[in-house]
């Protein structure tokens, strides 16, 4: 890993004294000299790991170790995006169906991360209050896969 640092540090000085000189280097019949000059040296530069005897060491049995325990937290940020972007698609089916049959109501899905996947935990349904309504919706909800028992009517007094 050292000498991938030596390597990336070589390429730096080289590309920003490169630009210096170009920026100083006066306008005449020299300055494409200059310029080939320059583009031989940084290409010398970015070839130089393969041109001396010596090879990167790269090691990424170290790599992983270190960085292993960041890996975990970008694992658990990923699936608690997922299981965002799926609470978001079902609310947007429901609302979907809820619109075709002419129901005003709203839902609020809530789902879980289950070995590899994403379960529907619970729908939770407000603004029905009528029997007729939450009867209808419910009827409409069975006929669309979803079970009964992750289908929960909120009321208006429920939420004080």
């Amino acid at each position: 890993m050292d000498k991938i640092k030596q390597w990336t540090v070589l390429i730096s000085a080289v590309s920003i004294i490169s630009g210096i000189l170009l920026s100083v280097i006066p306008q005449g019949k020299l300055r494409p000299a200059y310029k080939t000059l320059i583009s031989v040296v940084l290409i010398y530069a970015f070839m130089s790991p393969l041109i001396t005897s010596g090879s990167i060491d790269f090691n990424i049995g170290d790599y992983l170790k270190s960085n292993y325990e960041l890996s975990g937290s970008y694992d658990k940020y990923a699936l608690q995006s997922v299981t965002d972007s799926a609470e978001k698609a079902v609310e947007q089916v429901l609302f979907d169906l809820a619109s075709a049959a002419e129901i005003s109501c709203s839902f609020s899905a809530e789902c879980v991360t289950e070995g590899d996947g994403v379960k529907l935990k619970k729908i939770i349904v407000s603004g029905a209050a009528l029997p007729e309504i939450r009867d209808e919706i419910m009827k409409l909800l069975l006929d669309s896969g979803f079970d009964k028992e992750i289908i929960i009517f909120e009321d208006e007094t429920d939420e004080q």
